[in-house]
């Protein structure tokens, strides 16, 4: 058969799932809402930016990858920059996580679809989320094959972009589950003059035994700050192009900066209850040296195991070596998914 053949169907088969996804969506946020809500209160969070998907399906906008200028990622700007943007990387085997997430964070907190850089890998991607009236940023070559170290390399260089346009940037995985709005650790007095609030990991292992936790880019907030945080990325992006992990990358830029944890933070993993705070003496904004902080492993949780979720977690993180759809069938178990499966989408 020809691979125009085999591309429709392919492309079918996203409209289809997509259609699935928004019945899905639709009846979780009317749930969310409750039983006696106005109709328009219950469909917004499916039908308010179907426009915007309309406006770019045509495809005006220039597709995008690692090697793109800076001004071709900021034409994809979300139309919501407030409290941050929320960069994310999805492909079809994803898509379901990925819907999953976007109906968690619109439940639980301030952000909105309208604040997601959602890059979609291939055209199933693309056809599902244009389907729920949520942007997709194209990548350049849909569906060819990509390298990890592709995505970790794109992430950095978008992300120095958008942060060199005064643009905040949230760095989100599809299984960190918002439970709760982590806006308000981002904003508060403890936090305010960090350049990057993120959750903790293990990984690399030298500077978890090093440190006693690193900086997790599976949830990982940074802030827009002139020169300093400029400084401080441009390593990254030289770090991450030798390692090819952008995690490893960030934590091996800070290694190599000189970064000084407070020794009167908490610095542990799993047991943590209280930030870590570090700061890199030698990149400093307005006098102050670049300042980053570990939030309390108790609030944002990676090892679900050791630190069960409770009415404390605000977002759930937890290890898996499951991948794609099997992840579903755990969050279903933890309670962390919010879509209804396909056979109760059209229950009362």
């Amino acid at each position: 058969m020809g691979t125009g053949w085999t591309t429709s169907v392919r492309v079918l088969r996203g409209w289809i799932l997509a259609w699935c996804l928004a019945v899905c969506l639709k009846t979780s946020s009317t749930r969310a809402a409750g039983p006696n809500a106005e109709p328009d209160e219950a469909d917004i969070v499916v039908v308010h930016t179907m426009g915007l998907a309309n406006d770019t399906v045509a495809g005006t906008l220039p597709p995008i990858t690692k090697d793109s200028s800076c001004s071709d990622m900021l034409a994809w700007l979300p139309p919501r920059s407030s409290p941050a943007v929320v960069f994310q990387v999805v492909s079809e085997p994803y898509a379901s996580l990925e819907a999953n997430f976007i109906s968690n964070m619109e439940l639980h907190s301030t952000f909105s679809r309208e604040n997601l850089y959602l890059v979609c890998l291939d055209e199933e991607s693309v056809a599902i989320f244009d389907g729920l009236g949520i942007r997709c940023v194209r990548y350049g070559c849909l569906g060819c094959p990509m390298s990890r170290l592709d995505v970790w390399v794109l992430r950095v260089e978008a992300t120095l972009c958008l942060l060199n346009a005064g643009q905040d940037v949230l760095m989100s995985d599809a299984d960190a589950i918002w439970l709760r709005d982590p806006t308000n650790d981002f904003a508060s007095d403890l936090n305010m003059d960090s350049n990057v609030v993120a959750s903790r990991a293990v990984m690399p292992f030298p500077l978890y035994h090093k440190w006693g936790a690193t900086v997790c880019m599976g949830f990982a907030f940074f802030r827009a700050g002139g020169s300093a945080m400029q400084a401080f990325m441009t390593v990254v992006g030289e770090i991450v192009n030798e390692l090819g992990d952008d995690q490893k990358a960030v934590n091996e830029a800070l290694d190599k900066l000189g970064v000084v944890w407070d020794p009167t933070s908490d610095m542990d993993f799993t047991n943590s209850t209280r930030p870590g705070t570090g700061v890199i003496e030698n990149i400093t904004a307005n006098g102050d040296p670049l300042k980053v902080t570990l939030l309390p492993h108790n609030k944002y949780t990676r090892s679900c195991r050791r630190t069960p979720i409770s009415n404390d977690t605000i977002v759930a993180h937890c290890v898996s070596s499951d991948k794609g759809e099997g992840m579903a069938t755990w969050m279903k178990e933890a309670h962390l998914w919010n879509l209804p499966d396909d056979n109760d989408s059209g229950r009362d």
